[in-house]
């Protein structure tokens, strides 16, 4: 399975999102390594937006969280997929 479509959705993520989904990510343990670390190094370049912007949030009413959690939830979906041959 390709993973080309997370990529994308990546660098759409806008940098706050992109770097609460980089959190979110780290904790997602059936994840393979390399997928995790390309997804990071692609929410990293989208970070980039305000490195100094303050990362305390809470998810309820916050785009940024959800779009975070969206992604996240994609790339779960993806590995799941990928891993039964679907």
């Amino acid at each position: 399975m390709r993973f080309s479509h997370l990529y994308d959705l990546a660098v759409a993520l806008s940098p706050r999102a992109a770097r609460i989904a980089a959190m979110l990510l780290v904790h997602e343990n059936d994840m393979p390594d390399d997928l995790r670390r390309s997804l990071s190094i692609a929410l990293a370049a989208s970070a980039k937006g305000n490195a100094a912007a303050e990362l305390k949030w809470t998810p309820d009413n916050d785009p940024d969280a959800a779009a975070a959690a969206r992604f996240v939830a994609a790339c779960t979906a993806a590995n799941r997929a990928a891993r039964s041959g679907s």
